[in-house]
């Protein structure tokens, strides 16, 4: 596989794609949630403060130990909800494109699972083949600065149908988003291009 940087530069930090990329190296993170997330629920269902806040304190804040979707559906919002706060800072986040949600729909739900017809956003899920919403993340695609816009042009399913079921990294806040945890703020990503 080879790997195709989006954006060259940050304001805090440079994303280095290397050349090649074994297949093993891109395959999607399902493994490392099952084995990797912490087994932290309570017997009311909940996960504990002091795991929750070890588990994502600890990953994220590389291209080496990202955030998978089923993290950021099930393990964030609990970590946001401990500290009081709307959103994490600056975040890695990895997953297979699987579709967009169409113009002036708001929902995650209406996810379609397909190539779009819109710019601004994608949705992403731990697996390639996922067709259930409940299981996905919606990314917002936006302008607002020309590194967003970069990242908009070389993600969104409307100018590259090709897109779809790729893996991608994507850095930005995890905050709500289509009445649902996705992320925002998207600064910089790396799509994993296959040969």
């Amino acid at each position: 596989m080879v790997c195709a940087c989006l954006v060259a530069q940050t304001a805090c930090e440079k994303l280095e794609a290397p050349e090649e990329i074994s297949k093993e190296e891109a395959e999607k993170p399902e493994t490392q949630t099952t084995t990797n997330s912490p087994n932290i629920e309570s017997s009311d269902g909940l996960y504990t403060r002091e795991d929750t806040i070890r588990y994502v304190e600890s990953r994220g804040m590389t291209e080496e130990t990202p955030f998978t979707v089923f993290d950021v559906r099930n393990i964030i919002p609990h970590y946001l909800k401990i500290h009081g706060v709307k959103q994490t800072t600056d975040c890695y986040i990895v997953g297979f494109i699987v579709g967009h949600i169409p113009q002036r729909q708001q929902y995650l739900s209406k996810t379609v699972f397909s190539a779009g017809h819109v710019k601004t956003n994608i949705v992403i899920a731990d697996s390639p083949d996922e067709i259930d919403y409940n299981k996905c993340i919606a990314i917002q695609l936006t302008t607002s600065t020309p590194n967003q816009k970069v990242v908009r042009e070389g993600l969104n399913l409307f100018d590259h149908p090709e897109n779809l079921g790729r893996y991608v990294t994507v850095y930005g806040h995890i905050q709500e988003y289509m009445h649902a945890m996705g992320v925002k703020s998207v600064k910089d990503a790396i799509l994993y291009l296959e040969e």
